[in-house]
């Protein structure tokens, strides 16, 4: 029954497996430490412990590095353009 609504929800066919005990992490347990991790990291930032400090009821709901910040900008960039008219540039 799992198979067939999978294979109905993704248009790919799936086989399911049932094993006596347990595999690897569940993708939700991988997402969780990496956060945990990531938390952590950001509380031994100086400004982050003072944040804190300041505000005690504060949580860290998002983190974003400089490279995921670098990929954001550059997504949300315009392209150039080769022959566009610059009212600044000399003629």
């Amino acid at each position: 029954m799992l198979a067939q609504r999978l294979q109905l929800w993704t248009n790919a066919r799936w086989a399911v497996s049932v094993v006596g005990q347990g595999g690897a992490a569940t993708i939700a347990e991988r997402r969780d430490e990496s956060r945990l991790a990531a938390e952590a990291e950001a509380q031994k930032n100086p400004l982050v412990q003072a944040v804190f400090a300041a505000f005690p009821g504060a949580r860290i709901t998002d983190i974003r590095t400089p490279d995921a910040k670098s990929a954001e900008a550059a997504v949300e960039a315009l392209p150039e353009v080769e022959d566009e008219w610059d009212p600044f540039e000399d003629n």
